[in-house]
């Protein structure tokens, strides 16, 4: 029995562009940079995200979004 050393992160999020910090984070949260990493175990870290509020979005999402209702 292999035993996991999970390690804590701490994310800044100012600045950052939304999408970008979601896939870094995804590859944190899986383990995907470590040596023994395969895709059905779970051998990912932990991650604290600070300073959400001062998120960057790309582009025009907010104002050119329509959303249909049937």
């Amino acid at each position: 029995m292999e035993i996991i050393k999970r390690e804590n992160h701490l994310v800044d999020a100012e600045g950052k562009i939304l999408g970008r910090l979601a896939a870094d984070v995804v590859g944190l949260l899986r383990g995907k940079a470590k040596p023994g990493f395969e895709a059905y175990k779970d051998i990912g870290d932990f991650v604290t995200i600070k300073n959400v509020d001062k998120l960057k979005f790309s582009g025009n999402k907010f104002k050119n979004k329509i959303y249909y209702h049937h």
